[in-house]
C-alpha cells in the first residue's frame, strides 16, 4: 500500500506541475505516468511481490505492456471524468487525473499480480 500511496502522490504533483506548464491532459498524464514508471516497477518487484530473483528482463518487458495497458485504461477513464466535469483546471483537474491514475493502479496490479511477478513454473 505504500509503494501505491508514494507513486500516487508523486503521479499527482507531476501532473499538476505539467498541467500548470501548459501541457494538455492527456500528456501530463502519460509523462507523470511514465516518471514514476521505474520506481513503481522496482518498488513492486521487491517490496510488494518480493519478486527480485525473478527472470528481470522477462519482468521489465511484462511490466511494459502491463503500463501501457493501464496508461490506455487511464486515458479513457481521464478523458470522461474531463469532460464529465467541463474539462476543469487546477485542483478538481488534478483529482480527475488521480481518480483515473486509480484505474491505471487497478489493472497493473491485477496484471502485476497474475502475469508480471506470478511465480513462473521451474524448468528441469
Amino acid at each position: 500500500m505504500a509503494v501505491g500511496i508514494a507513486c500516487t502522490a508523486a503521479f499527482a504533483l507531476l501532473y499538476a506541475g505539467l498541467r500548470d506548464a501548459g501541457l494538455p491532459s492527456l500528456a501530463a498524464n502519460a509523462l507523470a505516468l511514465a516518471a514514476t514508471m521505474g520506481i513503481n516497477f522496482t518498488a513492486n518487484r521487491r517490496l510488494t511481490f518480493a519478486a527480485s530473483n525473478g527472470d528481470l528482463r522477462r519482468q521489465l518487458a511484462s511490466y511494459t505492456l502491463a503500463y501501457l495497458l493501464g496508461l490506455a485504461a487511464s486515458s479513457a477513464a481521464l478523458t470522461t471524468l474531463l469532460a464529465l466535469l467541463g474539462h476543469p483546471r487546477g485542483p478538481l483537474d488534478t483529482a480527475a487525473a488521480v481518480a483515473a491514475g486509480f484505474v491505471a493502479t487497478a489493472v497493473r496490479f491485477v496484471l502485476l499480480r497474475a502475469w508480471v511477478f506470478a511465480e513462473q513454473p521451474r524448468t528441469a
